[in-house]
This record gives structure tokens, sequence and C-alpha cells, in this order.
């Protein structure tokens, strides 16, 4: 074979393996770029998610804490109630053994 044509071809396939090797880089990082896309995204979702969730909460809170207030003064209302009830068994229970 003709050296020079021989150097040429031999340049040539050099250079077939190079850009396949880059080609072959390239894709690897499209996949990885990829996956990282997906990945972030898949956080991002759930970040969204949480946000909404603590959202709703925020807005539930106020009348929760009225809610919170109704019971304890419901609560506070029940306890005297059954002081006063203790009280009258006591002066009830002291007038039936007199």
């Amino acid at each position: 074979m003709n050296p020079f044509l021989k150097t040429q071809i031999d340049q040539l396939n050099k250079l077939v393996n190079d850009l396949t090797r880059t080609l072959e880089e390239y894709d690897r990082q499209l996949v990885n770029a990829h996956e990282a896309k997906e990945a972030q995204l898949r956080q991002h979702w759930k970040d969204e998610r949480k946000i909404n969730a603590l959202q709703e909460t925020l807005e539930k809170i106020p009348a929760l804490d009225e809610e919170n207030s109704l019971l304890k003064e419901k609560n506070q209302k029940s306890l005297e109630h059954a002081k006063q009830i203790l009280a009258y068994s006591k002066a009830l229970s002291g007038a039936i053994q007199e």
C-alpha cells in the first residue's frame, strides 16, 4: 500500500475513533443531565406539595384558634358547673345527715 495513503487512512481511523469516544461521552453526559433534571423536577413537585400543605394549614390556623378559644370557654363553664354541683351535693349531703 502506498505509504501516503496508509498514513491518511490511519489518521482518518484515529479521527473516527476520537469522534466515537467524544460522541459516547456526550451521550453519557446527556443521560446524566436528563436524570439530574428528572430528580430536580421530582424534588420540585415534592417541595410544592409541602408548600401547599403548609399554606392550607396556615389558612386553617385562625379558625382553629377560634375553635380552641370556644372549647376553652366551654371547658371553663363545665368546670364551674361541676364545682357548683359538687357544692350542692355536699350541702345536700350535709342537710340529709342532720
